[in-house]
């Protein structure tokens, strides 16, 4: 492998106590150094093309301590993905967490997961990759999206028949957002965003001007002034495609 990739930085994972803290910090480092070492390899790599020794050099550690911690690179792998869903749920609830409409709430949420693809194509990929078949409402992994759901149908704001509805409806656009061709330009991303999570909104039931207003709302501030004001010339370029 000719290029080195840079090892993104993985904080270790705190343990309950103080007192047993100390013996296991070395351990902790070094897992979250392999961590972020097969992380920076799999946004570029297919698995395959990855071998335990690149893992151990990126992270500057012996081969051996990698097992460690993991019986093979495939549990790395699916330690990697573990991180990948965390980090982009934990930004997702920074963004959503003072919102208290649930419409808003899922078209900030939709619209940030839109550009976290965006500025993490690697680590999306993996996501895609890796995706569960399809889990019920009730499934831990949907837990944000049933709960926004489930609000916005106890305060009138959706009309769908159940939740159940709602999260395969948002979670079927969310997949689908996979087949796209790359964009030349944030500012098309961010068209992209509102568009989806326009259409998401007017799918849970919100009147069509109220779901476009919300949608180019969270847009706007998913993807921030720079993408907002961009030449418009981006746009009148992809649409002339």
């Amino acid at each position: 492998m000719n290029d080195r990739p840079k090892t993104p930085r993985i904080a270790p994972e705190p343990r309950a106590t103080a007192g047993e803290a100390r013996p296991h910090r070395g351990r902790d480092r070094n897992r979250a150094a392999f961590v972020a070492a097969g992380l920076a390899l799999l946004e570029k790599n297919a698995l395959a093309d990855i071998g335990v020794d690149d893992i151990a050099r990126l992270a500057g550690l012996a081969k051996a301590t990698f097992y460690n911690h993991f019986a093979d690179k495939d549990e790395l792998a699916a330690a990697v993905v573990e991180h990948v869903r965390f980090d982009q749920r934990a930004l997702i609830l920074r963004h959503v967490e003072k919102i208290d409409d649930a419409a808003r709430s899922l078209a900030r949420a939709f619209c940030v997961a839109l550009r976290y693809r965006l500025d993490h194509p690697g680590r999306a990929r993996l996501l895609e990759q890796s995706a569960p078949p399809y889990k019920a409402a009730v499934d831990p992994i949907n837990s944000g999206v049933t709960r926004h759901v489930r609000a916005g149908l106890h305060e009138g704001r959706f009309t769908i028949p159940n939740v159940e509805v709602g999260v395969i409806a948002i979670l079927g656009l969310m997949h689908g957002c996979s087949s796209f061709s790359e964009p030349e330009s944030t500012f098309v991303y961010m068209m992209r965003a509102q568009q989806l999570s326009a259409l998401m909104l007017r799918a849970l039931g919100l009147p069509v001007a109220e779901a476009e207003k919300i949608a180019a709302q969270e847009a706007d501030i998913a993807f921030g002034p720079d993408a907002a004001s961009a030449d418009i010339v981006e746009l009148a370029r992809e649409q002339s495609r």
